[in-house]
């Protein structure tokens, strides 16, 4: 059996319009699922924070009160789990006073490098300008650790302080806490995503945070 050209259109356009009837059901259910946005049905959230490049490991929370538009933040942040400190090249035997001072009137070893690490707690006032997009303002404490990283120069790997040659000694400046200022926006990103971008002023790096809606 020949379809006429009328007939042949007709058959094209119902099987076209198939698929858009098959999801109709779902797009209108979605339509119909509650909404989730820092206005409403996205309050509080929790997830990663960081500030680049010197404090990478954080934990941070962000919580709308009730059904209005303003909330609090907050944040912890470090350099590392495992510290200098910790590791086996930090002030080895031989080292009879763990300083740059010391090491430079009484050593004859090359400068490698200088290294700091972070450790920032933060909060402050979240308020949600629209529902999609917040603004953070608020402030904290930083404390900034530095070290030293010298390498032996002694020609006898055996005797040398470490098996690399290299070794970390504290900086002369002896840490200490600062206050610094933090500023951000909150991004939501769909139902159950939010993204954070900042500044903070003692760290000095760009601030960045990934939270999960928990309600």
């Amino acid at each position: 059996m020949t379809l006429s050209p009328v007939g042949a259109a007709r058959r094209l356009v119902f099987f076209a319009i198939i698929p858009f009837l098959a999801m109709a059901g779902p797009l209108s259910a979605q339509n119909n699922r509650p909404r989730r946005d820092f206005r409403d049905g996205m309050r509080t959230g929790i997830g990663y924070a960081g500030a680049m490049p010197d404090a990478i490991i954080g934990l941070g929370l962000f919580h709308f009160v009730g059904d209005r538009p303003i909330g609090l933040f907050a944040d912890w942040k470090i350099t590392a789990l495992s510290g200098i400190r910790e590791d086996d090249e930090y002030c080895p035997t031989g080292i009879a006073e763990c300083t740059a001072s010391w090491v430079l009137a009484e050593r004859n070893d090359q400068h490698l490098d200088d290294r700091k690490e972070w450790r920032a707690f933060n909060a402050g006032i979240a308020y949600a300008l629209t529902p999609d997009f917040a603004v953070l303002l608020g402030g904290g404490l930083a404390r900034e650790t530095r070290f030293q990283q010298f390498f032996d120069n002694n020609t006898d790997q055996v005797q040398r302080l470490t098996d690399s040659g290299a070794y970390y000694v504290d900086d002369d400046i002896a840490p200490a806490w600062t206050g610094q200022a933090v500023l951000g926006v909150l991004l939501r990103a769909g139902r159950s995503l939010a993204f954070r971008v900042g500044y903070e002023t003692a760290i000095g790096g760009l601030g960045l945070g990934a939270y999960f809606r928990l309600r």
